[in-house]
């Protein structure tokens, strides 16, 4: 039998060419689709950049006029349209010309916005990078920010007058090119190193690049100098090999790539060595891997933690991970994972707590919401309720309506206290018809027999032994005959009485501020703060007020001077005063030798060696601490090695300085509370209140900059002044930060840059 093939139909090649071209076809109808998309967003941000440009330019003479710096306001809001962040602020180097800014712009649109041919902008920088023709700068990342300058009238450069402009160039001037000098005419840097120099990384200030002999260079950095076995050194001897650059507080070197956290407290620019890392408060750490955050701690956390995790200063670094939020509301502004969400693992889980683990709206765990938005508790859930900062779920018996506390726990609606509004299921006159809403609170409408209610509306027993407030509604104390209003209090308290039978505190007479009824005998100082304080020694004869505490008074006729509220006893001839609430009978009866004054009790006169302050304290003549003397001057006197300083208001008596009977030999200036210090100290002194003219009289080497003398000028040995106020051999061999390029041009071998004063390259 014959077999017959039909041969009609496609073959499997022609079929396979068929779906090629329908594959191109849709991938090209989806690129273009995708090209129109970025094409109108870009035209969008243009119109929308247009339109507040011209809105700030309306108020720029407004601006000028009132000499404006800074941010300048967004009428149309922080983000624009199309969803890019957005800031203004006026230029802080040229009066007549503003900023834009725009971030989060991906790169394909910033190449868009760089095409458009926008004349308006005077400059466009992205990053520190400016435009000039290739728009491949956008590629710096996968999102960028555009920075635009405006003349205040939006001309192009060509249409400003010549006096009004400025150049804007790749760089501006020297300091802006490692290693070499600006060639303003091209924009570029042009090397002032040597043929046999190399600009390099310094390893001793490593944020600075440098022109270095080849033979000092170890790996990528300019070494002071290098060891026979190749590591290189800093200008302090500290060496490390070339794998482990950096070197932490403990003098371990270490590798950029080690995860470890490396300690750089005082000592923090050796960070920069390692351009993957960079400095975390005192610690100098690695950038977090894919998939990882960095909290405010230096420590990267895994994208997929549950725990929430402060990055309190560095919000942005929450960023990494998509699937996460910052909570703003958070007190420390915290990470966390955000909730309800299949590919965290919490699809059906809407709701945060505190730390971060995320619940079902129906468990019956209280969850904590403190510091997170506590309004997201009803929102996210509206089966559960508000109580503190635990969001609960509502209670639904009718016979315990009442949510009390952070434990779910229901109450009735003859419950005493308070219960707030917000953890109500319904309004509260609703859910219980004898209570009222009151300062967001629900509240009894009156106290049972037996009971008073405070000013907050709660009810108390009247047999309880804490004092309540009742402020504005003294009278609610009237309904325990029990209990008293003590309107020395501040607040008005309502209290239990004292020396009672039917209170069980019969022989305790003494309340204390909070309530509690002691007896006159107990040793324990009563704290009456607050309390009519008279009733110390009125109730309790035997006891007296020092301070705010009610104390036993000195029995000892040897110490009978009570100086404080722990009940300390000290001798008649203690040289400070003593309040005379605190002494058991008059100051003279007690101790001949000392009298009233003021209130106090002090010493008739002091004894040899020391001096009398304004207040009638002694102080020895040797304290190093300025005492006042502010009318009685000549108590000074009594110390022939102190003075009286008439300028300090209140005029205090001092320590002598630069004398050797004071230990103040080689130190002679005053600082405003009495210490002496050396002419060069690198201390800021502190002469408020001295007399001012003494800084520059007494130490020629300083200047006062407002209430402070300041070293400013160093000695023939030591010219160089650094910004640590120090002084410094102009041949010293390290770079020295300065405060001033003048304070460098004093050595003629040493050169500035950027606030730093070099030695001779090389040495």
């Amino acid at each position: 039998m014959q077999i017959r093939f039909n041969e009609h139909g496609r073959s499997m090649v022609e079929i396979l060419g068929v779906l090629a071209v329908i594959g191109v076809l849709s991938v090209s109808g989806i690129l273009g689709y995708k090209f129109a998309m970025n094409k109108y967003i870009a035209n969008e941000t243009i119109n929308e950049l247009n339109i507040r440009a011209s809105a700030i330019s309306h108020h720029m003479e407004q601006y000028i006029e009132n000499n404006y710096a800074g941010d300048i306001p967004m009428e149309m809001g922080p983000v624009m349209r199309m969803g890019y962040p957005i800031t203004a602020r006026m230029h802080p180097q040229y009066v007549d010309y503003f900023e834009i800014f725009i971030s989060e712009v991906p790169s394909e649109i910033c190449k868009l916005l760089l095409q458009s041919q926008w004349q308006a902008p005077y400059s466009i920088f992205i990053g520190t990078t400016q435009y000039e023709s290739s728009v491949d700068i956008c590629t710096q990342a996968e999102k960028v920010e555009l920075a635009y300058e405006f003349h205040k009238d939006l001309l192009p450069e060509a249409e400003i007058e010549e006096k009004d402009r400025h150049e804007i160039m790749r760089c501006r001037h020297s300091n802006d090119c490692n290693c070499g000098t600006c060639n303003v005419q091209i924009g570029l840097c042009e090397t002032n190193c040597l043929d046999n120099e190399k600009c390099v990384k310094d390893y001793s200030e490593p944020e600075w690049m440098i022109c270095c002999r080849k033979s000092n260079i170890v790996g990528s950095y300019c070494c002071a100098s290098v060891t026979e076995d190749g590591k290189c050194c800093d200008w302090d001897g500290n060496c490390c090999p070339a794998d482990k650059p950096l070197r932490g507080t403990d003098g371990k070197c270490y590798s950029c790539d080690d995860k470890a956290k490396v300690d750089v407290k005082n000592m923090k620019k050796n960070c920069n060595v390692c351009p993957n890392r960079f400095v975390q408060g005192n610690v100098c750490v690695s950038k977090c891997d894919k998939d990882y955050f960095m909290d405010k701690d230096g420590n990267c956390r895994s994208c997929k933690s549950t725990t929430a995790y402060s990055v309190h200063g560095v919000e942005n670094y929450c960023d990494a991970c998509p699937n996460r939020f910052v909570d703003n509301a958070n007190p420390g502004n915290y990470c966390y994972l955000k909730c309800d969400s299949a590919e965290n693992g919490t699809a059906g889980k809407p709701l945060n707590e505190e730390y971060g683990t995320c619940y079902s709206c129906d468990t019956t765990t209280s969850i904590n919401v403190n510091g997170t938005n506590k309004e997201r508790c009803s929102k996210i859930c509206p089966n559960r309720v508000l109580s503190g900062s635990m969001c609960q779920l509502g209670c639904s018996d009718p016979d315990t309506p009442l949510l009390i506390d952070g434990s779910g726990t229901c109450k009735a609606c003859n419950y005493p206290g308070r219960v707030a509004i917000s953890a109500l299921t319904d309004s509260c006159s609703k859910l219980c018809s004898n209570r009222e809403e009151k300062n967001g609170y629900c509240v009894l409408k009156e106290c049972e027999k037996g009971y008073f209610m405070d000013k907050n509306g709660s009810c108390h027993d009247c047999y309880t032994k804490s004092a309540q407030p009742v402020q504005g509604v003294e009278s609610n104390c009237d309904a325990c005959p029990n209990r008293f209003v003590d309107n020395a209090n501040p607040g008005n308290y309502c209290y239990l009485k004292c020396d009672s039978e039917e209170n069980g505190t019969k022989g305790l007479k003494l309340n204390e501020e909070y309530g509690t009824c002691y007896s006159c005998e107990t040793a324990t100082s009563v704290n009456v703060n607050g309390t009519n304080k008279e009733r110390c020694s009125k109730i309790c004869p035997n006891r007296v007020l020092s301070g705010s505490m009610c104390q036993l008074g000195c029995s000892d006729p040897d110490t009978p001077l009570l100086i404080d509220g722990s009940g300390t006893c000290k001798a008649c001839n203690y040289p400070e005063r003593v309040a005379i609430s605190a002494l058991t009978d008059s100051c003279s009866k007690l101790c001949p030798n000392r009298e009233e004054k003021n209130g106090y009790c002090v010493l008739k006169a002091c004894e040899k060696g020391y001096f009398m302050d304004k207040n009638g304290s002694c102080h020895d003549c040797y304290t190093k601490s300025a005492q006042p003397v502010h009318g009685v001057e000549s108590n000074c006197d009594a110390c022939p090695n102190r003075f009286v300083d008439n300028a300090n208001p209140g005029n205090y008596c001092y320590l002598k300085c630069d004398s050797e009977e004071n230990g103040t030999a080689g130190k002679p200036l005053n600082e405003e509370y009495g210490t002496c210090y050396s002419c060069e100290t690198a201390t800021s002194v502190n002469v408020n209140g001295n007399n001012k003219g003494r800084c520059t009289k007494i130490c020629p080497n300083r200047v006062l900059n407002g209430t402070m003398c300041n070293r400013e000028k160093c000695s023939d040995d030591k010219q160089l002044l650094g910004a640590d106020k120090e002084c410094y051999e102009c041949n010293i061999t390290t770079p020295i930060k300065v405060t001033d390029k003048k304070d460098c041009d004093v050595c003629v071998n040493r050169s500035y840059k950027d606030g730093y004063c070099y030695p001779p390259s090389g040495s």
